[in-house]
């Protein structure tokens, strides 16, 4: 079951941006999501944001041209393990393709191996890292994993 995954309107209104802050800020407990509501609405009025959402989880990406980058994935933690973050990736990826984009990045924490394996499943693989990028909710520091897939056939 992967829940009804909707196109947000954009720009987004405030109340549409609060509940995706919620969800974000539920999905990244311990962590910080980095989307406020006023971020979120900031950012829903950029060219080539498009958002992906469920009651239980949202996917945010941006594409310019033939190229996207997935922003972030929250899946509340009682929805994982059920396909609402492939099915998220797969609706995306799905668009991605239907606008021409040809190649997709993302960036995921090394220690994240749920979303790692989520990535691998529907085709991005590793390409780099950037050493020390993220603060660990203990106050270590983790390297971010960069990945990417193309879409051609």
């Amino acid at each position: 079951m992967t829940g009804n995954i909707r196109n947000v309107p954009l720009p987004l209104d405030p109340t549409d941006a609060q509940c995706l802050a919620r969800v974000l800020a539920e999905a990244f407990t311990g962590r910080n999501p980095g989307w406020s509501a006023d971020d979120l609405i900031a950012l829903s009025g950029q060219a080539g944001v498009c958002i992906h959402a469920s009651v239980d989880g949202a996917l945010i990406m941006r594409s310019v041209l033939d190229e996207a980058e997935i922003l972030t994935i929250g899946i509340r933690p009682s929805a994982r393990r059920q396909g609402r973050a492939r099915a998220l990736l797969t609706k995306a990826l799905a668009e991605l393709a239907a606008q021409g984009v040809h190649r997709i990045f993302l960036e995921v924490a090394d220690n994240n191996l749920a979303a790692r394996a989520v990535y691998s499943v529907v085709g991005f693989r590793e390409t780099g890292r950037r050493r020390s990028y993220y603060l660990d909710e203990d106050g270590t520091r983790l390297d971010a994993v960069l990945m990417d897939m193309s879409l051609d056939c």
